[in-house]
């Protein structure tokens, strides 16, 4: 997977973690698939999103226009097959619950672009327990945000021991492009 052929991300849990993310990505342009348990979460996490697109404009960090448009790639839904498996870098961010976050891996390899990569939020995990029971362990890695407001921007790159170099550099660059400072 090269960066120029990232067009769409998916984000499997849309919770505080994955929300500022997914803002981040429209504003870089990107088309974003968020993905929730509920019909409930999956709509508070949309609202919320398009609020801090919004939010972004009215500190003059986008124009309105491009708030507009962002939004406009925003698509949630209940369906992880769809949010992880239409993305070619997929993050997870569900609950720190080791054999869910198995299970939303297992989904996203079963029909998503082989040559997708898998940034998994978690930190209770190492990569490689969160790699061992993928087919494709190569296109995983972990990456930790900052949790404070005050830390928005840096984020760490957690690589397991069989992460593909290609898959940490286009994570570093993709990361850089929607304004983090990606460290290892």
């Amino acid at each position: 997977m090269r960066l120029e052929d990232i067009e769409t991300i998916g984000i499997i849990g849309a919770g505080k973690v994955g929300r500022r993310l997914a803002a981040d990505f429209l504003a870089a342009g990107y088309r974003v698939l968020i993905y929730n348990r509920t019909p409930e979460s999956s709509r508070a996490a949309a609202y919320a999103i398009r609020t801090a697109l919004a939010e972004r404009s009215a500190q003059a960090a986008i124009t309105p226009e491009m708030s507009a448009t962002a939004a406009g790639r925003l698509v949630a839904s209940l369906d992880v097959v769809q949010a992880g498996g239409n993305a070619e870098f997929v993050v997870e961010a569900v609950a720190e619950d080791l054999e869910l976050k198995r299970e939303m891996f297992r989904r996203i390899e079963e029909v998503g672009d082989p040559d997708a990569i898998i940034a998994s939020v978690s930190c209770a995990f190492s990569t490689d327990e969160l790699a061992a029971r993928l087919d494709r362990p190569e296109r995983l890695l972990a990456i930790a945000c900052g949790a404070l407001p005050s830390d928005v921007t840096a984020v760490r790159i957690r690589p397991g021991a069989g992460t593909d170099p290609q898959v940490r550099s286009v994570t570093r660059a993709l990361l850089q492009r929607i304004g983090k400072l990606p460290r290892d």
